[in-house]
């Protein structure tokens, strides 16, 4: 599941508030100024977005970023032996889809930072999605079109 694109600004908001917050506090702390604290963090930030990761399978998240700016698939390397087991899976996934190559996506198998932090809008997001595909298999039912798949797309259940 992808983070909606008004998400995104929001999260960038977030990162340049802790900046501020964060420079203020150490400014105060380190007897310096907050604009020098502020591009301390700057360059730790900046460092972290043009840095390999290998999370990133070797790209940098400035990399990924861009890639998907501009549609461009974030492809799954090469197999190698050196794979761990979850990628090793993922290359298996690729090869019964027919070696159709797949966007991969950051995944720590956590939750989102909203969904960390709002456990319960989580739960909402979750029973609206749910309504929803149930109401859409009624639907589908009405119209004769036989159900895709027995399980429902959001349910944690």
């Amino acid at each position: 599941m992808t983070e909606p694109y008004q998400a995104c600004a929001l999260y960038q908001q977030l990162v340049r508030h802790v900046q501020k917050c964060a420079a203020e506090e150490l400014a105060g702390l380190r007897q310096t100024s907050v604009s020098v604290e502020y591009e301390h963090i700057d360059q730790i930030i900046r460092d972290w977005l043009f840095a390999p990761q290998r999370d990133l399978h070797g790209s940098s998240p400035r990399d990924v970023m861009r890639r998907e700016q501009l549609d461009e698939p974030n492809d799954l390397p090469p197999p190698s032996p050196d794979d761990e087991g979850w990628r090793q899976e993922l290359h298996e996934i690729e090869e019964l889809c027919g070696g159709e190559r797949h966007h991969w996506c950051v995944d720590d198998g956590g939750l989102s930072l909203l969904d960390e932090f709002d456990p319960e809008g989580q739960d909402e997001y979750f029973r609206i999605m749910d309504d929803r595909a149930a109401a859409r298999q009624k639907e589908n039912e009405l119209l004769g079109i036989p159900p895709v798949d027995d399980v429902w797309p959001f349910s944690q259940n």
